[in-house]
């Protein structure tokens, strides 16, 4: 007996409860005849079964299937496949006559209680929760999670919620939330954050205020922009020199430690302008005899010499001139020779081991450690091989070709030239 193939229905009858069947069709080759159908397992109208199942193939269901579990800490159900990265695991799909309103849904649903008595959700309370979990260290290990949770009080009428999304940082264990969205629609970002540059005419913004990142003169600035096409620059040291290069202001003064400026442009009247404001605090002080400029030198931790920014600046270049080449194409078609890899067949060997567990006794106020046994499926090579497509190669039935991801270290930019600092803070370096 060399394979056998599975099949799950489930059957509804007129006038009868639904009930779900598993029937198993024995092959064996060599020959062509089918040794019969085997009932293994039945699930009744009342839901009760006891036992896994485990199902090698497709499962096609017509109709509904509630699977309903009460494990602790164990899984309910589990969707598993060996293949290429390309293969799609899981599919929700949906036809309806309006997908305008509703597309297909995954729907997490969360109560207190039990199944039998259901109780309300309380603000805090996680509603459903999507993990990334990495196989680390001999377990399967969440690294990244996206919670939807209850975000104040629930009431009649009133279903306040919220978005986060956690990230394990390096050299850690424990997820930490980065970004959150809240019940009144407010973004708190909890960390840095990076703008990469754009480029766009006037006519593709839409108009709404926007915040934004834009290469002027090999230094990337931050702008804000309203509804009415005016936009600020809030790195507030555009050099009036880039505007009129006659000009004469504060950030050519040897004298000015920190020139700054106010820098503001309007899509509609046309027009932009740049305000020397360290030289209107100079000429202040001059007629006032007074100081409203006071400079203080930064702690060393915190300095960067021009060689160093310079040689990050350029890398980080040539990282987004490839990040954008690979965002344009991220794939190339490859031959079918390419395609393939001899691969071993691995099979799970079931093995014992010893795991550490630990319970508590609130007489003693201690926790106390205990061993386990668990049984963990180990993969054996089985000293057969296999030709597979390759991790990072697809077939397309489409177009009956094969296509490789590529990957930003095979990617060339050609040549790009390394960025210059803000002519202003060049003037004002040791040695210049």
């Amino acid at each position: 007996m060399e394979k056998g193939v599975r099949k799950m229905k489930v059957e509804s009858f007129f006038g009868c409860a639904t009930r779900l069947v598993v029937l198993v069709t024995v092959l064996i080759f060599g020959g062509s005849q089918a040794v019969g159908q085997t009932r293994l397992m039945k699930v009744n109208a009342d839901g009760e079964f006891n036992g896994d199942l485990s199902v090698d193939g497709d499962v096609s269901i017509d109709g509904d299937l509630d699977v309903q579990g009460s494990t602790g800490n164990g899984d309910v159900a589990t969707v598993s496949n060996e293949g290429t990265n390309t293969d799609t695991i899981l599919i929700i799909q949906n036809a309806n006559s309006d997908p305008s309103s509703h597309g297909a849904i995954l729907q997490g649903r969360q109560s207190r209680g039990s199944f039998s008595q259901l109780s309300q959700v309380d603000e805090d309370d996680c509603v459903l929760s999507i993990q990334g979990a990495g196989y680390i260290n001999g377990a399967f290990r969440p690294s990244v999670e996206i919670r939807m949770e209850v975000d104040d009080e629930p009431g009649s009428e009133d279903y306040p919620s919220r978005i986060t999304f956690w990230t394990t940082q390096n050299g850690m264990t424990l997820l930490r939330e980065r970004l959150r969205i809240d019940d009144h629609g407010f973004t708190w970002v909890n960390g840095p954050l990076y703008l990469d540059n754009i480029t766009f005419a006037a006519s593709e913004v839409d108009y709404h205020g926007i915040l934004y990142a834009k290469l002027d003169n090999e230094v990337t600035n931050v702008f804000a922009r309203n509804d009415a096409g005016t936009g600020n620059q809030l790195s507030s040291h555009k050099d009036p020199r880039d505007v009129d290069p006659r000009a004469d202001t504060s950030f050519g003064d040897d004298n000015v430690d920190l020139p700054f400026s106010f820098h503001h442009y309007n899509d509609i009247l046309g027009k932009g302008s740049v305000v020397d404001l360290a030289a209107v605090v100079a000429e202040v002080e001059r007629m006032t005899g007074k100081s409203f400029t006071h400079v203080y030198e930064l702690p060393s931790e915190q300095r960067v010499t021009a060689a160093e920014w310079q040689d990050r600046a350029h890398t980080l270049r040539i990282e987004a001139e490839k990040e954008k080449a690979l965002r344009e194409m991220p794939e190339v078609e490859v031959p079918i020779a390419d395609a393939w890899e001899e691969v071993e067949i691995v099979e799970a060997s079931p093995t014992i081991q010893s795991a550490t567990r630990f319970r508590y006794d609130l007489e003693a106020e201690q926790v106390v450690a205990y061993e386990v046994p668990v049984e963990v499926a180990e993969s054996v090579g089985t000293g057969q091989f296999e030709r597979r497509l390759k991790d990072n190669v697809r077939f397309d039935e489409e177009t009956g070709k094969f296509y490789r991801q590529r990957t930003l270290e095979e990617i060339d930019v050609g040549p790009i030239p390394e960025p210059e600092l803000p002519r202003w803070i060049r003037d004002r370096l040791p040695g210049q």
